[in-house]
């Protein structure tokens, strides 16, 4: 990717979601604001290796499966938004969802949960909505 395709792909975020992203870094890059104050986040500290299923937060790490992996990358980009269900599922399975992809998408979260706290996240559940990320 050119580095005009990838600042294109920057004003595009920034244009989308103007309401709760700003560009803040030197470097063009964006950050999430909280949705109470407005004050830049540090989404940044978020990063999640989908190559070695990690997930890192200031300055700790955790191992955890594939697929928690991906969910919590889902997370992590949109956070502090909430993600909905279905978005997360397609993110997961795409088109070949399994039969019971509820109750599987909970037993994820659950383990995720458990994953995330000791390095200061968590999974906060948004009733009837989805699933959102938050530091403790």
């Amino acid at each position: 990717m050119t580095a005009a395709a990838s600042a294109s792909q920057r004003t595009k975020i920034v244009t989308t979601w103007e309401t709760m992203w700003e560009t803040n870094y030197h470097d063009g890059s964006v950050s999430p604001k909280c949705p109470c104050c407005g004050h830049p986040m540090p989404a940044s500290l978020i990063q999640v290796y989908l190559d070695g299923n990690v997930v890192a937060y200031n300055g700790k790490t955790v191992q955890v499966t594939g697929q928690c992996a991906v969910l919590a990358k889902s997370l992590a980009d949109r956070m502090p938004a909430v993600v909905s269900r279905p978005a997360l599922m397609q993110h997961l399975w795409g088109c070949h969802e399994p039969e019971n992809s509820d109750g599987h998408l909970q037993v994820l979260m659950c383990a995720l949960r458990k994953k995330l706290r000791p390095i200061g996240l968590d999974v906060q559940v948004a009733h009837k909505r989805g699933y959102r990320l938050v530091v403790l």
